[in-house]
């Protein structure tokens, strides 16, 4: 038998299978974009078409700044995880938009304390300071190895926005006109740490102090938070019921309205905040915008895309309690994102800047966990062979 006849011969059935998963799929696709297309009277009120305006946008005239963090997890031997963390900050200058790009490494380290991936802030001083205010942090702090990192990448993308108020405040660099966030307003969505938001919202309203326009700018779209609205809403409606029950989240609602003609200018879905949609008080996202506000801070939202083609995104437009949705510059802001935003793509280009620069890529990290790893069989070369790394146990 030749080796490609072997390597497929145990998995016909499961590409038969799949032959018939593409055709269903098809299927599915076909009854959205069929319920949408004959029912669109219903849905052009969830959109708004936006033209780019041919005159100067205020917003563009000044610099503009871009932080997005990134972290990796690196398994060692003795039950030591090594978490490298890279903050970028990348600075627009206007008026040619020269590109000026700042990288803050951290390096931490956390002590794994069972088998179930479990670590105390005791043992891990970078913790203990921070999150010891609250008993609810400490939990979910050590509730694993992945809670950890996340939390302490958030914290220190919240620091690098403070180090901006800072020399904003000290007059050491021209203030930025607009201040854009890889991820949402509220990160994470869901389940944040008391002293995460407490940090969070103190430094994000000194910079609302100074002038500086704030926009999280969501790639990745999991929530359901206006379809729900939808549906505790409309839900008398049978028709619109039937159809609202074939999407499962926000973005695939919208890439279905979005996309119902084809359009060449951007699209926007109606800007809404959280705590005026129709939705329960026991609803997390409800919940955790609660906090936010409790702390000073709100923010609008709405979903936008950019062209047919690409992804929707989520746009969050920070404010607070006492800022009305009327004293918001909406028209100049969705067109800066517009203009900011190359063809084919779907997130501003200073967003997309900072994502790859902050992204600690896999050649980055085999190098780094061969670094650790050589130092420390080139000092007692047992020591890895009766202390193997959890994921370099050969399984074969």
């Amino acid at each position: 038998m030749e080796e490609n006849e072997l390597r497929f011969s145990s998995h016909l059935e499961l590409i038969s299978q799949a032959r018939k998963a593409g055709v269903e799929n098809f299927k599915i696709l076909k009854e959205r974009k069929d319920l949408i297309t004959n029912n669109s009277g219903l849905f052009y009120k969830y959109y708004t078409n936006l033209t780019l305006s041919k005159a100067s946008n205020p917003y563009l005239k000044k610099s503009i700044v871009s932080i997005d963090g990134s972290n990796q997890e690196i398994n060692t031997s003795g039950q030591i995880v090594y978490v490298p963390i890279s903050i970028a900050r990348v600075h627009l200058q206007a008026p040619k938009f020269n590109i000026k790009l700042k990288n803050i490494p951290y390096f931490e380290e956390i002590k794994i304390m069972d088998a179930e991936g479990h670590a105390k802030v005791e043992k891990n001083q970078n913790f203990v300071k921070f999150y010891g205010k609250f008993k609810r942090d400490r939990k979910k702090v050590e509730s694993s190895i992945k809670s950890n990192i996340n939390f302490l990448m958030l914290k220190y993308e919240t620091e690098s926005i403070g180090d901006l108020a800072d020399q904003i405040d000290r007059k050491e660099i021209t203030k930025p006109s607009i201040l854009f966030l890889d991820g949402p307003i509220i990160d994470p969505p869901i389940n944040s740490l008391l002293s995460l938001i407490e940090l969070r919202c103190n430094v994000l309203k000194r910079l609302l102090k100074s002038g500086v326009t704030i926009i999280g700018i969501t790639k990745r779209i999991f929530q359901n938070v206006y379809l729900n609205h939808l549906r505790r809403t409309l839900g008398k409606n049978t028709k619109i019921h039937k159809i609202l029950k074939t999407f499962n989240d926000d973005f695939g609602f919208f890439n279905a309205i979005f996309n119902m003609n084809i359009a060449k200018n951007p699209r926007r879905s109606p800007i809404f905040n959280v705590g005026n949609l129709n939705l329960s008080k026991s609803n997390k996202v409800f919940q955790e915008w609660a906090l936010y506000r409790d702390y000073g801070i709100e923010f609008d939202s709405c979903y936008y895309m950019n062209a047919m083609g690409v992804r929707v995104i989520k746009v969050d437009i920070l404010t607070t309690p006492t800022i009305k949705h009327v004293d918001h510059d909406y028209s100049n802001f969705f067109d800066a994102i517009g203009k900011l935003t190359y063809p084919r793509f779907s997130i501003p280009l200073p967003v997309y800047f900072a994502h790859e620069y902050a992204n600690i890529r896999n050649e980055t990290l085999q190098l780094i966990k061969k670094v650790i790893l050589n130092k420390v069989a080139n000092m007692d070369p047992l020591m890895l062979i009766t202390n193997p790394p959890i994921d370099m146990y050969d399984i074969i």
